[in-house]
């Protein structure tokens, strides 16, 4: 074979060996691709099982979280409430507190049960903020009684303070809303009702009367015994509530026995 010819039989093997090698390559890429394609759909079939369980998750969590706001929205709005009612009945209450306590139960009152149903109803807890903020404000008058048996009850036995509020407040209110003379009738319409035609002590009783009906409607406990309050200790429990520094702000400071009788009929 002369010269040229085995220059061209050398060309001619390269190149077939270069197209096999090519080709192979190519081959090995389309399986490559083929494998990351699987590999994608059974990922993305993955993610979309990932998903759904997440969303069920979700909203499961989304309904114990809406849950928990209601109650925790409920307890701090009768912390709210609490600290305006207790300032008006407060013996150190003057104009300004009592104005700014009488207006923060309007706002409470009518927007209180919307923040509980609704949770994200971000009109009715604006509302609610703001009243509690106000209602911090009028504190600085003294609270008293539902207070210093709130402190007493919930650090004996870790009760939340807006919980201890909630069944502490109407019967406190019998007692001693009757005490602050025409403030009465302004508190019974802060709450919603006209006190038109009615004497002071009857707005009194009315407006104990919707408090109670108020906190009937919130998911909360109504009595002590739910929250494991044993009866056996109310005696003790009323002798520490009474030697409570701040129940002696109220316009008339409850007794040991005046406080049992009240834990007693809330038990």
């Amino acid at each position: 074979m002369s010269p040229l010819g085995k220059i061209l039989l050398y060309v001619a093997v390269a190149g077939a060996i270069v197209s096999l090698v090519i080709g192979g390559l190519i081959v090995h890429q389309r399986s490559l691709d083929v494998a990351a394609v699987t590999k994608s759909e059974a990922e993305m079939i993955t993610a979309q099982q990932q998903a759904k369980k997440s969303a069920a998750e979700a909203a499961a969590l989304a309904q114990q979280n809406t849950d928990t706001t209601a109650k925790l929205t409920a307890a701090s709005g009768m912390t709210a409430i609490a600290r305006c009612i207790e300032s008006l009945y407060s013996g150190r209450r003057n104009p300004v507190y009592s104005g700014i306590a009488l207006h923060a139960l309007r706002m409470l009152v009518s927007s209180l049960p919307r923040a509980i149903e609704v949770p994200r109803d971000v009109t009715a807890r604006s509302q609610c903020l703001i009243a509690s903020s106000m209602s911090a404000i009028c504190a600085n008058a003294n609270v008293s009684a539902v207070h210093a048996i709130g402190h007493v009850v919930g650090g004996r036995y870790g009760l939340q303070h807006g919980i201890a509020h909630a069944i502490l407040l109407a019967p406190s209110m019998r007692l001693l809303v009757p005490r602050i003379g025409p403030l009465q009738v302004p508190l019974l319409e802060a709450l919603g009702r006209s006190g038109s035609g009615m004497s002071e002590d009857e707005a009194a009783r009315a407006a104990a009367d919707l408090v109670a009906r108020l906190v009937a409607g919130l998911p909360l406990p109504r009595r002590l015994r739910e929250v494991g309050v044993p009866q056996a200790d109310i005696a003790s429990l009323a002798e520490h509530a009474a030697q409570d520094p701040i129940m002696l702000a109220a316009a008339a400071p409850i007794a040991a026995d005046g406080i049992a009788d009240l834990l007693q009929a809330v038990w």
